[in-house]
């Protein structure tokens, strides 16, 4: 089934809109979505498994790895944003 729906793009130049016509096919994106939220949910859970693992150990300092999951389950994150359907409110 394909969805037809109107959207405005903002010019690169001038600051006006212009409008375009998308084809898109309903909910395409909801299942990769699904799985990126999924990621990020893991990428969340290792996050705080590390820093367990260093406040078990004696540790005062954040792991080094730590600040990396962090980031790469915000960009995540991001990602599964961008494929939101427009018009979602259920956020």
């Amino acid at each position: 089934m394909y969805d037809i729906r109107w959207n405005f793009w903002p010019m690169r130049s001038g600051g006006t809109e212009r409008s375009k016509w998308v084809l898109t096919m309903a909910g395409e994106f909801e299942e990769i979505r699904g799985r990126l939220e999924a990621i990020a949910e893991e990428l969340a859970d290792l996050a705080i498994s590390r820093l367990r693992e260093s406040i078990d150990a004696g540790g005062h300092d954040l792991p080094v790895d730590e600040k990396r999951l962090t980031r790469a389950r915000r960009a995540v994150q991001k990602a599964a944003h961008l494929l939101e359907e427009p018009g979602r409110t259920d956020w």
